[in-house]
């Protein structure tokens, strides 16, 4: 089974190249432009505005601070990134974390408290999640990506990868079980986007190390929620109604932008045990090597209900083989 993945993995591979002969590379432009950046918020509020994950205390299991690898849960805090109101300081926003295991798509963990936090004489509030199951004393290998975002799946914001190395480390794309059974109106309304690769490769198209590519290709397939069944060839039979696959992408801990305004994905097709599956690829998104790079897939906004949800898995691109950790910066004193 093994040998008939990494096969279709390369045939894949080698189809998307052959149906791309005239890459769109970006010369000249701004870093906005050319990282085709643009806020999934602009004109409702700032990215400022956004509380960051700013720490991540690893816990025994008896809820005593210990170093990484013995982590049984953590206790996770976002701060603001400028003055707030110590009251309401991120005004009607509700806030939601999100986790996922080596590479899953993002569940729902808790919801925040809000504390307010003295240090060096510095008052500030803080969104503090606690006992967030984090075992890396038992399965050393793991690597927990905790997202922030909002309180339902619609948007998300800080990223912070838990586990001793910070890249996505996914040797062959998931096998899709078959093709989904849906309901009428014929697409299902909650669906996992799994990043199925991150291709690297120079600016002439050509596969590359990741410490030396400029750029990514990547590849996603669309799932019916919780299960390995693929949605049909036709998805999304009414865009309208289900949104079309959009790309975000967030450097570090900062939060997430659109990536899409000048490289809409290409809907292509693979063959796995004679069923034909869909899958979206965004072509040439730039990317710097060194940098922890994450990239989500999330669909469009509908004009009208039911909205789809969705849980996307999230991919960490980097060069760097151990974790970075953000050294916060102490906000004002709240108002």
């Amino acid at each position: 089974m093994t040998n008939i993945l990494l096969i279709a993995f390369l045939i894949v591979s080698l189809s998307l190249d052959l149906q791309q002969p005239n890459r769109v590379i970006v010369h000249g432009m701004s870093n906005a432009a050319r990282n085709g950046k643009s806020s999934a918020r602009a004109g409702l509020f700032d990215d400022s505005d956004l509380p960051l994950i700013a720490e991540v205390i690893s816990q025994d299991e008896l809820g005593h601070q210990t170093r990484t690898q013995q982590s049984r849960t953590a206790r996770v805090s976002a701060w603001p990134q400028k003055q707030v109101d110590c009251k309401t300081p991120f005004g009607s926003l509700a806030f939601a974390l999100y986790m996922a295991k080596n590479g899953a798509p993002l569940e729902f963990v808790a919801q925040p408290k809000f504390v307010l936090r003295k240090t060096n004489q510095v008052s500030f509030p803080i969104l503090e999640f606690d006992n967030v199951p984090t075992d890396l004393e038992t399965d050393p290998s793991a690597n927990y990506t905790i997202v922030l975002g909002n309180d339902n799946y619609r948007e998300f914001y800080s990223t912070w990868i838990h586990g001793l190395d910070p890249r996505t480390i996914q040797p062959l794309p998931i096998a899709p079980t078959g093709i989904a059974q849906t309901q009428k109106p014929g697409e299902p309304w909650e669906i996992d986007t799994r990043i199925q690769w991150v291709l690297p490769h120079d600016t002439l198209g050509n596969l590359s190390p990741v410490r030396q590519a400029g750029f990514v290709d990547v590849a996603v397939d669309i799932f019916k929620r919780g299960t390995l069944e693929s949605v049909p060839v036709d998805y999304p039979a009414d865009p309208l109604k289900s949104g079309t696959p959009v790309l975000y992408i967030a450097e570090g801990n900062l939060p997430f932008h659109r990536f899409g305004s000048y490289y809409p994905p290409q809907k292509v097709t693979y063959t796995l045990n004679a069923q034909t599956y869909p899958r979206w690829v965004f072509p040439n998104v730039p990317v710097e090597p060194e940098k922890e790079t994450h990239f989500i897939v999330l669909m469009t906004p509908t004009s009208r209900p039911p909205y789809v949800v969705v849980h996307p898995s999230v991919w960490t691109h980097t060069a760097n083989t151990r974790t970075t950790i953000p050294a916060p910066n102490l906000p004002p004193s709240c108002k």
